[in-house]
């Protein structure tokens, strides 16, 4: 259950950051600016992953290139963290306008993923609580035929005695 917490923290700090690279790419349509200013940006305005964007930045800084930013997927893992870094490798060869449609096809991609993990633990939360249903009616039928024999042999008893 932590584990799962902990992946829809991450999430909504990717989603939230996602949000927050395309309104920065919006708001300087007109004068694009570096991917490293960018990650400047990310890493002042962002809450969850600023460490990882200074991180980049430290990196991309060193003239790494496209290795910089692999301290995204080494934090963090899943095929959406690639797409995510692929995205952040290639700010600069892309139009704004083409930038946010991969940055919304991202989201959708994000949104549909928290999804479907929300519906898998519903579905877990759903077992479980069928599972403790079925065992209370168990007993209350096992009580019963518990109290069935007890007063058979109760009976049977006093017929003796």
């Amino acid at each position: 259950m932590f584990k799962s917490i902990g992946i829809r923290h991450k999430g909504k700090s990717l989603m939230t950051d996602i949000a927050l690279l395309k309104s920065i790419i919006i708001c300087n349509r007109e004068s694009p600016l570096s991917t490293e200013k960018i990650l400047e940006e990310m890493a002042i305005y962002s809450n969850g992953l600023s460490k990882t964007y200074l991180k980049v930045v430290s990196e991309y800084r060193k003239n790494k290139g496209k290795r910089a930013f692999d301290a995204v997927t080494d934090r963090y893992q899943g095929h959406i963290w690639e797409s995510y870094k692929r995205i952040l490798v290639r700010l600069e060869d892309f139009d704004p306008i083409e930038l946010t449609d991969q940055i919304s096809a991202l989201q959708e991609l994000v949104l549909q993923n928290q999804i479907s993990k929300s519906m898998v633990d519903v579905e877990k939360k759903a077992n479980l609580l069928t599972i403790i249903a079925t065992a209370s009616v168990f007993a209350v039928i096992l009580n019963f035929a518990v109290v069935v024999v007890f007063m058979d042999t109760m009976a049977m008893l006093g017929k003796v005695f």
